[in-house]
């Protein structure tokens, strides 16, 4: 038997405890994954990147992510994180591997940011121009980019609940637009007798990279975990909204790649490899609406990534990973600013530079899913083969959790090896600089080991019951 522990602190206090309901919670999940922005261009990435059945890719990447989620949900029923991904690292494989995981999910976490920021700017141009405006559009993206950056950070200051209650809104009228459209044009145009073009998905590599960029489409899902400290019944909310997430999403991008492989390609042509948003487009108001949709649905995909990025950056700072004012919250807002403040700039200017050096936007877009889907599969893969070990330490493990564990470990794995192999052909740069990342990790582990031994020990935080939790079921934040 187990008795839960009492401590009189939170390690966490300071974050506005136990405030955040079942919906806000899921709108963090929901907002992260991008739901409408993905259904509208990463299906056309896949497609120009690859050219494999769309159905069989986004199928393949939702059994990857489901093997996750299962693997995750066990860990957010036993521990309220405030970190996600690396404090259950932490307590289940220890804290040499947590350290490279977290920063592993930092750049997963950056690298979504920064997309979510890229698109907002170009979509936000493309509207502008549908409407007339002929200002120079890398100028437009870049200062937009950076306006959205600015609002953004506001916002995170303000208070999670905020924040979580607009991506909410936006994600909810930004996909109810874009399933009414395409209920609108198979109502109108009905679908075509001819079956799609065959497939050229023959060659394993080019299906492994289709599977990598479709995976990109669920990354976030986890970032619930985060919340941890802030939701309402964490115990019980996260592992829902973990559980919920996948599948939900899953089936929406079932449903859009589906529509635009079987009813757009065939009509338009297989040669045809545009993104949604180009192939319904059929007024210049009807393009203007999908842009203006996109675009503020990779605006909460932005907001939901950096919400859980100043979370991991302010729990390093708690523990003294990282420098100790990293880990203070806001006297009023009681939110992670400073971690905020710190994150903001980088996820800010990268975006802005690609647009301003010119780098062609399906390009960016491309590169940046990549690169982030190395950083949240090494997180992702190191938190599977934590969850057993977590569960073995209290008692609870049983064959089932190791047997998936060792399923999902060894299918992540194969991924991430099939596409680093195929990147370093094709564009060598990006697992290089995710691999420069991750030296750098090693590098601050072994400066923590030498230099600050006591913060390795204290790696892993999370939020602890106190009295006042036991007494109060919403407690003020202790």
């Amino acid at each position: 038997m187990h008795v839960a522990r009492i401590a009189s602190r939170s390690p966490v206090r300071g974050l506005r405890r136990r405030r955040l309901p079942f919906a806000d919670v899921l709108a963090q999940a929901v907002a992260a994954v991008v739901p409408a922005g993905v259904m509208s261009t990463i299906p056309a990435l896949v497609l120009r990147a690859t050219g494999v059945n769309l159905l069989l890719a986004f199928s393949l990447a939702l059994g990857v992510v489901l093997l996750v989620a299962a693997c995750v949900r066990p860990m957010t029923q036993r521990m309220s994180s405030v970190s996600g991904l690396y404090a259950y690292i932490a307590k289940g494989l220890g804290p040499v591997p947590a350290v490279l995981g977290g920063w592993s999910a930092v750049f997963g976490y950056a690298l979504i940011g920064m997309t979510g920021v890229f698109a907002v700017g170009v979509y936000t141009g493309r509207a502008l121009r549908t409407v007339g405006w002929a200002a120079p559009d890398h100028v437009v993206a870049a200062l937009t980019m950076l306006g959205a950056a600015a609002v953004m950070a506001a916002l995170m200051i303000r208070g999670v609940r905020v924040a979580a209650r607009v991506v909410l809104v936006v994600e909810s009228v930004a996909i109810g637009f874009l399933l009414a459209l395409m209920w609108w044009y198979l109502a109108t145009e009905g679908v075509p007798a001819v079956s799609p073009a065959p497939a050229s998905a023959a060659d394993p590599r080019q299906l492994a990279v289709a599977v990598i960029l479709s995976i990109g489409a669920f990354v976030g899902f986890e970032s619930a975990s985060t919340l941890g400290g802030e939701a309402r019944r964490p115990l019980a909310t996260v592992p829902r909204a973990i559980r919920w997430t996948p599948i939900a999403t899953g089936a929406l991008y079932l449903v859009a790649v589906a529509f635009q492989e079987y009813v757009l390609r065939p009509r338009r042509g297989p040669e045809d490899q545009g993104a949604l948003v180009e192939l319904l487009a059929t007024s210049p108001s009807v393009a203007f609406a999908i842009d203006v949709c996109i675009a503020t649905s990779f605006f909460a995909c932005a907001l939901a990534s950096l919400t859980a990025l100043a979370r991991v950056l302010f729990c390093m700072g708690r523990e003294g990973v990282l420098p100790s004012r990293l880990g203070a919250t806001h006297a009023k807002r009681r939110t992670p600013h400073v971690a905020i403040l710190l994150a903001m700039p980088p996820v800010a200017a990268v975006p802005a530079a690609l647009a301003l050096a010119g780098v062609p936007d399906g390009q960016a877009l491309t590169d940046l899913i990549l690169l982030s889907g190395f950083g949240y599969l090494g997180a992702y893969l190191l938190a599977c083969a934590a969850m057993p070990l977590l569960l073995h330490r209290i008692g609870e493990a049983r064959r089932r959790s190791w047997a998936l564990a060792a399923v999902a470990v060894t299918t992540l794995a194969v991924v991430v090896v099939g596409a680093t192999a195929l990147q370093l052909a094709w564009a060598p740069h990006l697992p290089a600089l995710y691999g420069a990342v991750m030296l750098g990790a090693v590098a601050h582990v072994l400066w923590l080991r030498r230099r600050r031994p006591w913060a390795l020990a204290r790696v892993g935080v999370y939020d602890e019951t106190v009295p006042g939790d036991l007494l109060d079921p919403r407690p003020a934040g202790a």
